[in-house]
């Protein structure tokens, strides 16, 4: 049976709160979110606390500057971005808590939470496999 396009614009129930955290906890990609404010973590998933290496608990006693060098000028770069257009992308440095940099390319986009807090998601990819490949294909390259 066909739908009828009416059916299609009927309001849609609100999603359960439960739903949108056990979604954000299990993504397979890290996400951060922090207040825009201070940069303060707020919440992360269990994917964010495997790629950097620290427990939840950790994570959530630190800041966005603590992750991303707050004195690279990429990293200030990406936030003055995020503040005038509400999203931005760029590839930074994060810092694992074993000690190592790690590159990754980070987009980070503001919304509104409870009480009018601007807040901000902040999604993490792991670019060490990719480089490490090119580097590869490079040497080999070079050495033909």
């Amino acid at each position: 049976m066909i739908k009828k396009s009416s059916e299609y614009n009927k309001p849609l129930k609100p999603i359960p709160r439960q739903l949108h955290q056990k979604a954000f906890d299990n993504s397979l990609l890290p996400n951060i979110i922090s207040v825009v404010e201070d940069g303060k973590i707020i919440s992360v998933n269990r994917a964010a606390g495997k790629l950097l290496g620290y427990p939840k608990k950790i994570l959530l006693t630190k800041n966005l500057r603590d992750i991303f060098n707050g004195a690279d000028s990429g990293f200030t770069q990406m936030i003055k971005r995020r503040a005038a257009v509400g999203q931005a992308t760029g590839n930074l440095m994060a810092t694992k808590k074993n000690g190592r940099q790690l590159p990754c390319q980070i987009t980070s986009v503001i919304f509104t939470g409870d009480n009018d807090v601007k807040k901000a998601i902040t999604t993490l990819v792991d670019r060490s496999e990719g480089i490490r490949r090119q580097k590869k294909i490079d040497t080999k390259k070079e050495k033909k």
